[in-house]
C-alpha cells in the first residue's frame, strides 16, 4: 500500500526545505517592500488630501469676498454718487438763497465723495500692504480664470488622493496575506513532510505569489 503522506507525492521536484526557505526569503523581502509602499501612499495621500482641503478653504474665502467685495463696491459706489449729488444739489440751493453756510457744507459734501471716491480707488488697486494685505488684496483680486486655476488643482489632488489611498490599500492588502503566509510557514515547519505540511507551505507560497501581485499594482 502506498503511504499517502509519502513525501514524493507532494514535492514535485522541490525538496521541503528548499521550498520553505524560498517562501520564507519572499516573505521577508515582500514584506518590506509593502512597508515602505504602505507608508509612501499613505504618505501621499495624506499630503493630497491636506492640499485639497487648503485649496477647498481657499476657494471658499475666495467666493465669500467675491460676494461681500461685489455688495460693498456696489454700496460704496451708490454712497460716493449719493454724496455727490447731495453735495451738488446743496451748493445750487446755497447759490440760490445766498446762503454762505449751506454753500460751505454743499462744497465739503461734494469734496468728501471725490476723496471718498480716491479712497475706493486705492482700495481696489491695492496689492498689498495699507489699506489691505497681501492675501486680503488677492482675494479682492480674484479672477475667473484663477477660480477654475485652483478648482483644477483641487480635483487633481482628490484624484491623488484616490489614488494613493487604492494603492495604499492594495500594500496592506498585501501585507495581511504575508502575515497569512507566515503563520501557514511556521505551521508547515511543525508538520514538515507530510501532506498536511506540504500543503500548508504550498498554501504560503500561493499566498506570496498573491502579495507579489499586490506589490506590483500598489507601486504602479
Amino acid at each position: 500500500m502506498i503511504n499517502p503522506d509519502h513525501p514524493a507525492k507532494w514535492r514535485s521536484g522541490v525538496s521541503f526545505d528548499q521550498l520553505a526557505a524560498i517562501v520564507i526569503g519572499s516573505i521577508a523581502v515582500l514584506s518590506a517592500v509593502l512597508g515602505l509602499v504602505h507608508t509612501d501612499r499613505s504618505l501621499e495621500a495624506g499630503r493630497a488630501n491636506v492640499m485639497a482641503s487648503r485649496l477647498a478653504a481657499d476657494i471658499s474665502a475666495r467666493i465669500a469676498v467675491a460676494s461681500v467685495g461685489g455688495n460693498l463696491s456696489y454700496n460704496a459706489d451708490e454712497a460716493v454718487l449719493m454724496l455727490e449729488i447731495e453735495g451738488t444739489d446743496t451748493v445750487l440751493a446755497a447759490l440760490q438763497t445766498n446762503q454762505e453756510g449751506a454753500l460751505a457744507v454743499g462744497q465739503a459734501m461734494y469734496n468728501a465723495s471725490d476723496r471718498l471716491k480716491a479712497a475706493l480707488a486705492a482700495t481696489e488697486a491695492t496689492s498689498g500692504g495699507s489699506p489691505a494685505d497681501g492675501y486680503v488684496a488677492s482675494l479682492l483680486g480674484t479672477t475667473p480664470a484663477q477660480f477654475q486655476a485652483e478648482l483644477a488643482e483641487q480635483s487633481r489632488q482628490i484624484d491623488i488622493s484616490t489614488d494613493a489611498s487604492t494603492h495604499d490599500r492594495d500594500a496592506v492588502l498585501g501585507l495581511s496575506f504575508m502575515a497569512l503566509a507566515g503563520v501557514l510557514t511556521g505551521l508547515a515547519a511543525v508538520l514538515r513532510e507530510g501532506r498536511a505540511g506540504w500543503i500548508a507551505l504550498r498554501s504560503a507560497g500561493a499566498l506570496v505569489l498573491l502579495a507579489a501581485g499586490l506589490t506590483l499594482v500598489a507601486i504602479f
